[in-house]
């Protein structure tokens, strides 16, 4: 075998060569040894910082198993090597602009997205697998999302994401509708199950059953003393207890009666497809709006975030322009 050196990309590969050159393959060995360090630190810089090169081997070495083919095809390789180089770039880029705007980088809160990985993926085995898989070590998974917020925070400080409260207020038109909340009762209920295809003989004997319950109510049996005795379901624990409804959210036979009550008041008997029931309504929550001053947050928020998503790329593309960026590969951003 004979290594060569591939002046792009910073690698070596392993090549077939005859028994009589295993000294100059030995003295090429030794060279790589003494002079790894020197190419690492001339992979790149930005602005006379040089890039991380453990952290670009660690993800180039990664992505060589990730792309076998690639192995001695030049171009290939130095699709990788700019795969592996370019997030790190990027990294240095941010961190100096932060630097320049007196942004303490320090301060951002990012979630880490290993931990939601190690909870999908329950061995270390299968973990290696999925990032083997997406071309991904740890650590270049954490700096994407570090880069995320980072860039998002940068964006904030330098004024790129400010929203005026015209636009907020434009917004806030505009979704009016969401943020109106509609009228809503408490409702309870009684209810006798009937089979999906009931018979004749099993719809009278319910309606029997749920009528003497009605006629028990009107001699003043209190509602919940009856949901506990007799009906049948999972809300029989809560005292037949549906919580607080809007209109549309029950099957309509129900929805028409409930409506039509008044607080306190409670139903004939009425058959709905689950069997036959009695209605409680309860309490009523007027229908509102929230106003502008409730929600204005929340949608400044919201316009942040859109203008994040649309300008991101530009942004950070005129950071990369700005930085003197010296590196063996042609990159771009």
């Amino acid at each position: 075998m004979i290594v060569i050196f591939n002046k792009e990309t910073r690698h070596y590969t392993l090549k077939n060569m005859s028994q009589s050159l295993w000294k100059q393959s030995l003295c090429l060995c030794l060279m790589f040894l003494l002079t790894s360090q020197v190419y690492a630190e001339s992979l790149a810089s930005v602005n006379g910082i040089p890039v991380s090169s453990q952290r670009y081997y660690e993800h180039y070495q990664l992505l060589q198993k990730t792309h076998p083919h690639a192995q001695g095809k030049a171009k290939l390789e130095q699709r990788l090597a700019k795969r592996a180089l370019l997030p790190l770039v990027k990294e240095l880029i941010l961190r100096q602009e932060a630097q320049r705007l007196g942004f303490d980088l320090m301060t951002l809160k990012v979630s880490d997205p290993m931990k939601d990985l190690r909870q999908k993926h329950k061995t270390a085995e299968s973990l290696a697998q999925y990032l083997l898989k997406v071309g991904e070590t740890e650590s270049s998974l954490r700096l994407k999302h570090w880069m995320n917020e980072a860039t998002y925070q940068l964006m904030k400080a330098s004024g790129v994401l400010s929203v005026s409260r015209e636009e907020i207020q434009k917004e806030y038109t505009r979704q009016m509708a969401v943020f109106k909340q509609p009228e809503k009762t408490k409702a309870y209920q009684i209810l006798l199950k009937l089979p999906e295809s009931a018979s004749a003989e099993q719809i009278n004997q319910g309606f029997k059953r749920i009528q003497d319950l009605h006629k028990q109510l009107l001699t003043g049996t209190e509602f919940s003393i009856l949901v506990q005795r007799h009906s049948e379901g999972a809300l029989r624990s809560r005292n037949g207890d549906m919580g607080f409804v809007k209109r549309g959210d029950l099957v309509q036979s129900v929805e028409d009666v409930l409506w039509q009550l008044k607080e306190g008041e409670f139903s004939i008997p009425v058959r709905s497809r689950y069997g036959w029931h009695i209605i409680k309504r309860g309490a009523n929550i007027a229908a509102s709006q929230k106003s502008f001053d409730q929600v204005k947050n929340f949608l400044a928020d919201g316009l942040r975030q859109a203008k994040y998503r649309k300008q991101r790329r530009s942004f950070v593309k005129g950071l990369w322009a700005k930085a003197q960026i010296d590196s063996s590969l042609s990159l771009r951003y």
